[in-house]
This record gives C-alpha cells, sequence and structure tokens, in this order.
C-alpha cells in the first residue's frame, strides 16, 4: 500500500471513531446503577460484587476507585469473605498497576495470592500469577514474570478459563519479545489468537494482532506489520474502546515513524497521547512521552525530545519500571550528546550502560530458559499420565462390557451369582484403589511433613540470624540515655522496614561540642544493615582515628573510607549513604551555633516562637562512589536558647498512605513539623509516629524512617 493510501484509510478511520465514542455515554446508566446499589444495599455479597463491578467499570479513575476497594477489603476481612478479599485484592492491584506503582501493585497482588492459595481457588491464584507477571514484566524481572505467567496458565487451565489461558499467552509473549526472541514470541502470540478466535473474543483478537504487529515491526517485516496494525485498528474502531484505539493509534504512528514521515507519525501519537490523558492511563501516557520524544529526537528537535523524556522518565521511576528507564536513559544520553551537553550526555549512557547490564545478565536468560524448558516437561508428563489414566479407564471399561456380555448368554439361573461376584469384584477393586489412593496419600503427607519441618528449621535459623544481625546493629547504635544525658530535650523517632535496617543515628560529644547524625545507607533489610555498619565504622574512625570536628571534613572523610572498604571487593560495590550531620557549639553564656553537612539530607531550623522553617540545604550527592563527587560543603547558624533542629531520612515523606494511597511528601512534613514545634520533645516524638501509623493505615511500610528532634 503506498502512503497516500495509508492515509486515506486512516483518516477514514478516525472520521469512524469521533462517531462510535458518541455511543460510549451509555455506559453512564450501568454506573449509576451500581452507585445505587452501594449507596443503598445492606453489607452483603451482592454489594460486594456491586463493587468489584463499579471498579472495573471505571478503569483508571482512581481517586473512585481507592475509597471503594478499601471499603469492600474492610468488610470482607470482618466476614472472612474470602472470595471477595482475592477479587478486591486482585483490583486494587490492577489498579497500582495501571497507575504504575509497581511496588503497591506487588503488594495488593500478592495478599490476593496469598488467599486464593488458602481456600485452593485456581481462578483466583491464576488471576494474582497474571498480575504479578505483568508486574515484574514492567520492573524488568523477567525470571519472576515467566515464573508467575507459566503458573498462570496451569491454573487457568485448570479453572476451565480460555480467556485466560489466552491471556497468560499474551504475556509470555511480550516477555520473550521484550528479550529479544521473537520467534518464542511469534509462538505465544499465536497460540493465544488462535484460542480467542474458537471464543470469537474481538477484543482480546484485536489485542494479539496488534502485538504480532510489533514483533514484524521490529524485524522490519513492515508490509505484516501494516496488516496486522491495520486489522487490530478496525475491531478496537467498531468496538469503541479507547484505550485500545490509542493503543492502535501509537503503533500506527511509531509506523510512519519508521518510514520517515515524521508529519504523520507525530499525528497519530500525540492523538494517542491526548486520549492515554483523558483517560489517565499512566502506562500509556508514559509509552506516549517515549514515542513524542523519539519523533521529535528524529526530526533533530532534542529540547523537544527531551522535554517528552523527561515525562516518561518521571512517571518510570515512580513505578520503577527498568526496562522502560533503560531506553529513555540511551535516548536522552543521544539528545544530550546531540545538544553538546556532554556531561548530561555522560551521566544517563552511564545509567543506560548499567541498566542494561542489569536486565539483560546472560544468567537470567539461561534461567528464564530454564523454567520454560522444566514447564513443557511438566505439562508433557502431565498428558501422559492423563493418556495413560485414559487409556487403563477404556481396557476396564471394555473388558467388563465384554464380561457381561458373555455371562448374558448363560443360563438365567446365574445371572444372580454373576452379578454378585461382578458387584464384588467392583466394590474391591474400587476398595484396592481407595486403599492405594490413601497409601499414597500417607506417603506423600509423610513427605510434606519432612519438608515443612526442614522449611520451619531453615526459616528458624534465618530468623535466628537476623535477630542477632539485629543486637549487632543495635549494638552500634548510641546508648538512648547517653543521648538523653547530653541533649535532654530531644527524641529520635527510629522504625525500621524490617528487623534490621539500612537506616541508623550515629552520636558523638566533647566538652567543646555534640555531634549527631541520621543517615540513610542503601538499601534496607539485612544488605543495608551490613552496609550501615561500615558506614557507622567510619563516622568513628573520622572523629576517633583522624580527630575530625568539622561536619564537612567528617563526611569527605568517611566517603573516602567507605570507598576504600568496598574497592576491596573485586565486584564494582555502589553502596553508600545519605546523611545529615549536625554539629553543636558553646558560643555565649546563652549562644550556641550550629555547623551543618549533608548528603542529599538538610537540616531544618525552627526558631522559638517562629512559624518558619529554615532550611540548610545539603549537597546533591551521597557518601559513596560518585561520578561527580566533590568536597562536602560546611554552613554555620546562630542558635539561640528554645530554638529547634531536626535532621531526618527520606522514609517518612516517602510513606504511601491517606485516602487516596499517595505519598507523605516533604511538603507536609514541613507543615507538621511546625504544628508541633512549640511542644515538649516527647510529645513531638508521639504525634509523629501516630501521625505516621495512621497515613500508613493497611499499606506495608515503604521505607526505613529515622526522624531527631533537638532543642536547644
Amino acid at each position: 500500500m503506498d502512503s497516500v493510501m495509508k492515509k486515506f484509510c486512516f483518516i477514514y478511520f478516525l472520521f469512524l471513531t469521533q462517531l462510535i465514542f458518541s455511543s460510549l455515554a451509555a455506559g453512564q446508566t450501568k454506573t449509576d446503577s451500581l452507585l445505587n446499589v452501594l449507596a443503598t444495599r445492606q453489607e452483603d455479597s451482592l454489594k460486594q460484587d456491586a463493587r468489584i463491578h463499579y471498579v472495573n467499570s471505571i478503569k483508571l479513575a482512581y481517586d473512585k476507585s481507592y475509597p471503594v476497594i478499601n471499603e469492600g477489603i474492610a468488610a470482607a476481612k470482618s466476614n472472612n469473605d474470602y472470595p471477595h478479599l482475592i477479587k478486591l485484592y486482585n483490583a486494587a492491584g490492577m489498579m497500582y498497576w495501571q497507575l504504575g506503582i509497581s511496588d503497591s501493585s506487588i503488594l495488593a497482588f500478592e495478599k490476593s495470592l496469598s488467599y486464593a492459595i488458602y481456600i485452593k481457588n485456581d481462578m483466583g491464584i491464576a488471576s494474582a500469577d497474571l498480575g504479578l507477571a505483568n508486574v515484574y514484566k514492567n520492573t524488568g524481572d523477567y525470571a519472576k514474570a515467566v515464573k508467575y505467567a507459566l503458573d498462570s496458565e496451569v491454573h487457568f487451565n485448570l479453572a476451565g478459563d480460555t480467556t485466560g489461558v489466552a491471556r497468560s499467552c499474551n504475556v509470555l509473549g511480550i516477555i520473550f519479545r521484550q528479550q529479544g526472541d521473537f520467534n518464542k514470541s511469534i509462538y505465544y502470540y499465536n497460540r493465544g489468537l488462535e484460542t480467542v478466535r474458537s471464543m470469537n473474543d474481538a477484543l482480546l483478537e484485536s489485542g494479539f494482532l496488534s502485538n504480532i504487529g510489533v514483533v514484524y515491526q521490529e524485524i522490519n517485516n513492515m508490509d505484516s506489520a501494516w496488516y496486522y496494525h491495520k486489522n487490530s485498528l478496525a475491531i478496537r474502531l467498531k468496538l469503541g474502546d479507547k484505550k485500545n484505539i490509542a493503543i492502535s493509534y501509537g503503533n500506527i504512528g511509531s509506523l510512519f515513524k519508521k518510514e520517515q514521515q515524521i508529519d504523520s507519525a507525530l499525528f497519530y501519537t500525540e492523538k494517542a497521547l491526548q486520549i492515554f490523558e483523558e483517560t489517565n492511563y499512566v502506562m500509556g501516557m508514559m509509552e506516549a512521552y517515549i514515542a513524542v520524544g523519539d519523533i521529535w529526537q528524529e526530526a533533530g528537535n532534542h529540547q523537544k525530545a527531551i522535554s517528552m523524556y523527561k515525562k516518561a522518565e518521571e512517571l518510570a521511576k515512580l513505578g520503577n519500571l527498568l526496562p522502560t528507564l533503560l531506553g529513555i536513559s540511551k535516548n536522552m544520553g543521544e539528545s544530550y550528546q546531540a545538544m553538546g551537553k556532554y556531561k548530561e550526555a555522560t551521566e544517563y549512557l552511564a545509567l543506560y550502560i548499567e541498566l542494561k547490564d542489569s536486565l539483560f545478565s546472560t544468567e537470567e536468560s539461561k534461567e528464564v530458559q530454564k523454567m520454560e524448558i522444566e514447564f513443557q516437561y511438566q505439562q508433557k508428563h502431565l498428558a501422559d499420565s492423563l493418556k495413560a489414566l485414559e487409556r487403563e479407564k477404556f481396557v476396564l471399561i471394555e473388558n467388563q462390557k465384554q464380561k457381561a456380555i458373555n455371562e448374558a448368554q448363560t443360563a438365567r439361573f446365574r445371572i444372580y451369582l454373576i452379578s454378585g461376584i461382578s458387584a464384588f469384584v467392583l466394590v474391591m477393586a474400587v476398595a484396592l484403589i481407595l486403599y492405594r489412593n490413601n497409601k499414597k496419600q500417607k506417603m506423600l503427607n509423610g513427605i510434606i511433613a519432612v519438608q515443612k519441618a526442614t522449611v520451619e528449621e531453615k526459616n528458624k535459623e534465618i530468623t535466628d540470624s537476623i535477630n542477632y544481625a539485629k543486637r549487632i546493629q543495635e549494638a552500634i547504635l548510641p546508648p538512648s540515655h547517653l543521648v538523653e544525658k547530653y541533649l535532654p530535650e530531644s527524641f529520635i523517632l527510629y522504625k525500621p522496614k524490617d528487623i534490621v535496617a539500612g537506616d541508623f543515628y550515629w552520636f558523638d560529644y566533647s566538652a567543646e561540642d555534640i555531634l549527631i547524625s541520621a543517615a540513610d545507607c542503601t538499601g534496607h533489610g539485612v544488605p543495608g544493615a551490613m552496609v550501615s555498619v561500615v558506614c557507622s565504622n567510619a563516622l568513628n574512625r573520622a572523629v576517633k582515628e583522624f580527630g575530625l570536628r568539622k561536619p564537612n571534613q567528617i563526611l569527605d572523610k568517611v566517603r573516602s573510607l567507605v570507598i576504600e572498604t568496598f574497592e576491596k571487593s573485586e565486584k564494582d560495590v555502589k553502596d553508600g549513604m545519605d546523611a545529615a550531620l549536625v554539629r553543636i557549639t558553646n558560643t555565649g553564656s546563652d549562644k550556641k551555633e550550629v555547623q551543618f553537612s549533608g548528603a542529599h539530607n538538610p537540616l531544618w531550623i525552627v526558631r522559638k516562637d517562629s512559624k518558619e522553617i529554615i532550611e540548610l540545604k545539603a549537597d546533591n550527592q551521597p557518601i559513596g562512589k560518585f561520578i561527580d563527587a566533590k568536597p562536602f560543603t560546611n554552613f554555620s547558624h546562630p542558635l539561640s536558647t528554645g530554638d529547634s533542629l531536626y535532621i531526618f531520612t527520606d522514609g517518612f515523606a516517602d510513606q504511601f498512605g491517606g485516602d487516596k494511597g499517595k505519598k507523605f511528601k516533604t511538603s507536609n512534613l514541613q507543615k507538621l513539623i511546625i504544628s508541633i514545634s512549640e511542644k515538649p520533645m516527647r510529645d513531638q516524638k508521639i504525634i509523629l509516629e501516630k501521625t505516621f501509623e495512621e497515613w500508613r493505615g493497611n499499606l506495608e511500610q515503604l521505607d526505613d524512617v529515622c526522624v531527631i528532634g533537638i532543642r536547644v
């Protein structure tokens, strides 16, 4: 098809789009009916079903979905309603996934999966497995993505859900396409396409056609790519599905870009972006920002390209979508390089190399292949077992039929005797089968009991080791009575996410001054705790061994000690920490001075009887390996009696929660600090902890938390 004919066809499709979208208002009636049920009906199973249908009908309206899901989960928990808990947590996982919030999505799907496993609900297990496969696919954890996708296919088969099997094939097709294994990708897509066509499911058919078109585009088979994308768009226009129509527009824009028709490419891609923004489909918005950026880059307008890439980068970082960040970092590096901004180009291209090494390691590819081979073997073994069972059953039935025919030809008076014998044989056969099954089950139960005991023993060993690590970490923290002796008006709010933490606080004193720090090491849990021991030791050495007291000199020395420690490893270790380090000195009878130096984390000062925060900003660099490392800055500020100082890590402000499941944010932490700054320090700690827990609600704590307050 030549260029003019292509443009004519798609202008005609756009005209159809306007007609079809006008019919979507009919869906409002259904939504209104569901809202009426939610508002008027007493709590029961039908009301829970209405909640799930309502959330599915409004799709990406997060502000409306979140309260309904939370209300449903609370009601289901109070009634031990596990089937609806499975569906509600699955709906929450889908909502977070489409918004690009990966951590919350994984948490919701895992809860849905645990309840489904508990009540042995194959459909629930399959749906949660598929959700986890999608999230891990987007975050680049392909080994987990393949595992959950293969598991979902097994459980969809057990539940008799052919649509689910097709959806599992679709996810597997995407994973293998992203890994560059196009043959396997086409194999899984074609399997899914055959399934949905046999069911006359037009919407899913359009999805498979679209995905196959993407593969052909990537291998430069443009005729096939146009064929599949056109057929997919035609189906979606007929169905009036806005989100999927937008996806097709994006694909068509990509085809035009590949054929160097920039104006047409930009037209269709921006059309897709407009629909994604209208429907608040975050994943689509992110892909469209990248696509528009690619077009501007191709056209040589690198400033506009970077503007689009930055919007996509923000969404990808929110969801920790590493494969997407990989492409963005490469493109931004190239655009900055073309603009002559070599510093920015170097940073992004270095990030690209780091992500590429992480995502496409040989070991992970081998693990994916190994899991697929193992799955295929299990499938074949299962199929062979089922065939053997069917053959045995057929032979048994045929023998019984022949025996009955032969016996029927004998004398009438023997019929009752033979029937009795046959019945006896049948009962004994059943009894024998039951006996064998019971014996086998007992054997399996014994194996399971041994395995369970082994797992429990290993878990206990691991837990004991972690608890011992906690005692070691507690030993490096300054005793509370020592801090209270030299800083009587102070508090330390310390809440590790796990048993051990990556956050820690540090304290030292002399006749002339007091040093105190809040530090956040790379990671949390056991890895973070190990790094914290190295960093705490480096602080002690900088002060005790090298005799340093100025905060910036201490941080410079700590950085060199941490790098020196990790350089002893044969591997490139880039761990370190962010920190805020404060030195309080006496300058007169009632006058004091604070000196401060920070890595990413600032110092806040609230004057007595003031409602404003004075912020001493930290240097925008970590303590550890860094491309553009500079000496840390030292700040000095006079203090008066009654002034308050606050240092902290990022765990409090980054916690998700509240009515809409959003971050607490630094701005809200500032407002909270100002509102409580005149209260006694002990009361401030209680208020901060209560606020944190109420904000978090039922959500998992995201990171370690450390907040330190001091009144001078």
